[in-house]
């Protein structure tokens, strides 16, 4: 896992993802948006290549 100090707009449009984050994983479905403010995270696909649209907006994080 990693962490940015970003706010990251992603967007999966083809695949099978799961975002994992300090509290569990999650699936994502294509054409769900995932909204992530310098959280700790992965991402892992499942059963092949995934396409994602992502946004970062490299603003630092209040505190």
């Amino acid at each position: 896992m990693h962490e940015t100090h970003s706010i990251d707009v992603i967007c999966l449009l083809q695949g099978d993802v799961s975002l994992i984050l300090d509290g569990g994983e999650t699936r994502i479905k294509p054409g769900q948006v995932v909204i992530q403010r310098g959280t700790n995270h992965a991402w892992v696909a499942h059963g092949g290549p995934a396409l994602l649209l992502a946004v970062l907006i490299d603003r630092p994080l209040a505190g």
